[in-house]
């Protein structure tokens, strides 16, 4: 059985997560006075409770006048140095388009400390919030109207009424604690969890009844635990396990006839991910680096013959064996077994016949023959003893006081391997050759 192909984890991992989102603009009202750019990226699905929203290219003029205010802010900070003077920027048209409070640096230049307030064509309040000595600072919302609050919504999150509120405190510029976009009706739309400008926390999306759509869980921008999505009537649709940044998952083999012939989990490759929190315009933009590292096999594997029984059964601790492994022959018979350490065949090992007459047994200590090896024919008659120089304990001893300096022959291996024979004259380093050369 052959270590996993970097290609086809590759192609498995980027086809299940990534996607090409367009790049967003920011809203031709005016941003704060310290612009939120523009970016183009890539976003990961499985992670879409955080995933970029797109917003359109303009506010959508709206006849009908502003409608009253369905909530009150409870934005009340005050800067600690007093402002200077307060900036005021007009449409067009002569309306109001967003007002800013200024204060002078010890160099003589303006900066944005204090109140930002703006508002749309329509004069409908769409942002406030406090600048602390040129970074944004404190409690701040955010209000979408018409067609920027429904391209806000995902799929299946019909039903909620707009405008759409986003709250989030900021901390000199990043976001920090809980960021929630919720309804006209005080329903929650999505909730985020930051610390310091990174994912840290669990993100939520919900639909209009309340019930969770999506959810997912971050430590320091990290994707960790159980990342779930459910349909509309509450049925688990997929759930995708994060361990530090990689993606468990169960992975199967198949025979060219399309039947199984191995099956078990595997942790792809890391991604390093970039999460840009865009407050401005709603959503968190995700960069996503090309993966790092091997996919590896992970816990309990199996391994089947062509007529469907069972060929090998073990154990994997970062892609290395682990603990006990066993063999069969294709009519069932028990061919061999022994364990491994990180890898290394270590402890006793015993090898039958098609029969079920036992073969060979000896025992094995970090790759090397150690003690009395027995060989037997088909007749249950012994047909060879030998005995390996050092014990147990004296070669682990050797190994421990000089590191480095023993090196198992033949055994430190990348790929699952199954034991030929037990012909102790031809394999006495255990001479293996791939599973996939057995399953041919």
């Amino acid at each position: 059985m052959s270590a996993i192909s970097k290609v086809t984890a590759t192609w498995l991992l980027t086809s299940t997560l990534f996607v090409s989102f367009a790049s967003a603009q920011v809203l031709s009202s005016a941003p704060p006075l310290k612009e939120i750019p523009s970016l183009t990226h890539q976003a990961v699905p499985l992670l879409r409770a955080a995933a970029p929203l797109t917003v359109p290219e303009q506010v959508e003029p709206v006849a009908a006048p502003p409608p009253k205010e369905t909530k009150q802010s409870r934005l009340q900070p005050e800067p600690s140095t007093p402002p200077t003077k307060t900036v005021r920027r007009h449409y067009r048209t002569g309306a109001l388009e967003s007002e800013q409070q200024v204060a002078k640096t010890p160099s003589g230049d303006d900066q944005p400390h204090g109140t930002y307030r703006a508002w749309d064509p329509q004069g409908r309040l769409i942002a406030q919030g406090q600048f602390a000595h040129g970074y944004a600072d404190g409690r701040w919302e955010r209000i979408y109207y018409g067609e920027s609050a429904k391209k806000l919504l995902s799929d299946g999150q019909s039903g909620f009424q707009l405008p759409l509120v986003s709250e989030f405190r900021l901390h000199q510029g990043d976001v920090d604690g809980v960021w929630m976009i919720s309804d006209a009706q005080d329903r929650r739309v999505r909730v985020w969890n930051f610390q310091r400008g990174l994912l840290h926390g669990e993100t939520v999306v919900y639909f209009a009844s309340g019930s969770r759509l999506r959810d997912s869980h971050y430590e320091q921008g990290v994707p960790v635990r159980v990342h779930r999505e459910w349909d509309a009537e509450g049925s688990l649709k997929e759930s995708h396990t994060f361990e530090h940044g990689r993606l468990l998952a169960l992975e199967t083999e198949r025979w060219p006839d399309g039947s199984r012939r191995g099956y078990g989990k595997v942790l792809h490759p890391r991604y390093r991910l970039i999460a840009d929190p865009d407050w401005w315009n709603g959503g968190v933009r995700i960069e996503a680096s090309k993966p790092i590292g091997d996919a590896t096999k992970v816990g309990e594997w199996n391994y089947f013959h062509p007529n469907g029984a069972v060929a090998q059964s073990g154990n994997y601790v970062r892609g290395e064996q682990e603990g006990a492994f066993s063999w069969w022959y294709p009519h069932g018979q028990l061919r061999a077994s022994g364990t491994y350490r990180a890898g290394t065949p270590d402890g006793q090992w015993t090898w039958w016949h098609p029969g079920g007459e036992k073969q060979t047994s000896g025992t094995y200590a970090m790759g090397k023959e150690t003690g009395t090896w027995n060989a037997w024919d088909t007749e249950g008659k012994l047909t060879k003893t030998t005995d390996y120089p050092g014990t147990r304990k004296t070669l682990q001893k050797d190994a421990e006081q000089e590191p480095g300096t023993h090196r198992p022959r033949g055994i430190r291996r990348e790929r699952i391997d199954i034991p030929l024979t037990a012909d102790r004259d031809s394999h006495r380093n255990l001479q293996v050759r791939p599973a996939e050369t057995l399953r041919r």
